[in-house]
């Protein structure tokens, strides 16, 4: 894996993004588009290697109603994300569809309490 990012899901993407900016100091690396036509804002905190998603929870609900929007989603980057997803498939993790998006090729799954967690690659 790559790099992991943490996905928050936030009501008002907007004034969080102005917060996360003015407020904490993070700098944007990114804007993506995210579900629904909305978009993502990609931040990380200078000299850090964590990375902070925004995404709209109104969108990522409307989009997969199971989804726990309550609590962040992990993101992991992979350079091979077919092989990945046949690995974790092949050990029994349940996982979702693979599909495009915004032009990155990524699938969901989660873990038995139903964390959610996706795979990426650009």
């Amino acid at each position: 894996m790559n790099r992991v990012e943490i996905k928050i899901y936030v009501n008002d993407i907007e004034e969080e993004r102005t917060y996360y900016q003015d407020k904490l100091g993070f700098v944007l690396k990114e804007v993506r588009e995210g579900l629904e036509d909305t978009k993502e804002y990609v931040f990380a905190h200078e000299g850090s290697d964590a990375y902070f998603v925004l995404a709209s929870r109104e969108a990522a609900e409307k989009a997969s109603p199971k989804e726990n929007t309550d609590m962040p989603s992990i993101l992991l980057h992979v350079s091979d994300i077919d092989t990945c997803y046949k690995q974790l498939r092949d050990q029994g993790v349940q996982v979702g569809e693979l599909f495009e998006l915004g032009g990155m090729k990524t699938f969901n799954f989660c873990d038995h309490e139903l964390n959610y967690m996706a795979c990426w690659q650009a």
